[in-house]
């Protein structure tokens, strides 16, 4: 399991770039950004990026009794292991492509893989409660819901203006974070909803589909998905959201 972040527009690029980082030392895991051709060719004026705004993560090292007996993969309360850094002394370990003891050493022991698969999937949980990674607006109550990831957040959030523009009780979910599924913060969003629509250039509506893997999302609310050049204008987001809401009222 690794994370995944997808940026929204150009300047989020930076802020996400950092974030990657900033988890892959706190998590021992590599990250992978999402973006998309979109941002990538967009040309774009941002303003100046303040650096200073931002904390840097570091790993989490050995020390103490560690240090004598360092065991690399140690299995911990928070599936995260102290991890050394070349040359540090007593500190060396074998980080070998299969599966490991504690002291990296190869191992056909199948108690040991599952106690190793435990731990890499533990330790992401507290990464999966990160509210910070995912902007919401509109109200709780929302009975109707859009939800849209990268380069296409920026189309779901004019729809989303006109919605409430037009008078419909539409909230708004854009995900930085696409993977691991946070299920409860998806539960809580969708607790009201009764009709919406997941927006993506996909063609087989990816989100839409990893979400019902792990959410119970409503039956109402369904994928709006598409693959070639052409975007998505915000006023054809806007017609299908209004069509559904005619349906289920």
């Amino acid at each position: 399991m690794r994370p995944v972040l997808a940026p929204t527009s150009v300047a989020d690029t930076f802020s996400v770039t950092v974030e990657a980082f900033n988890l892959a030392e706190k998590y021992q895991t590599p990250v992978i950004i999402l973006s998309d051709q979109e941002i990538a060719q967009r040309k774009e004026t941002v303003d100046a990026i303040d650096t200073s705004q931002f904390t840097l993560e570091h790993r989490l090292l050995p020390t103490g009794a560690e240090v004598g007996d360092y065991q690399r993969f140690r299995l911990t309360e928070s599936g995260i292991s102290p991890v050394s850094h070349p040359g540090m002394p007593g500190c060396t370990y074998l980080g070998s492509g299969i599966e490991h003891n504690e002291h990296g050493d190869p191992t056909a022991s199948g108690a040991m893989h599952q106690r190793m698969n435990e731990k890499r999937f533990k330790k992401l949980e507290p990464l999966k409660q990160r509210r910070d990674l995912f902007q919401i607006e509109g109200t709780d109550n929302a009975r109707y819901a859009l939800v849209s990831w990268g380069s296409t957040a920026g189309v779901a959030r004019e729809a989303f203006q006109l919605a409430r523009a037009r008078g419909l009780d539409v909230k708004l979910l854009v995900p930085t974070l696409v993977y691991p599924v946070a299920e409860q913060v998806y539960q809580d969003f969708f607790a009201s909803v009764r009709a919406g629509l997941v927006v993506e250039l996909s063609y087989q509506a990816q989100l839409y589909r990893i979400l019902r893997m792990f959410v119970d999302v409503p039956k109402g609310v369904l994928p709006f998905a598409r693959s070639g050049a052409n975007p998505f204008q915000p006023t054809e987001v806007l017609d299908k959201l209004s069509e559904l809401a005619m349906a289920e009222s």
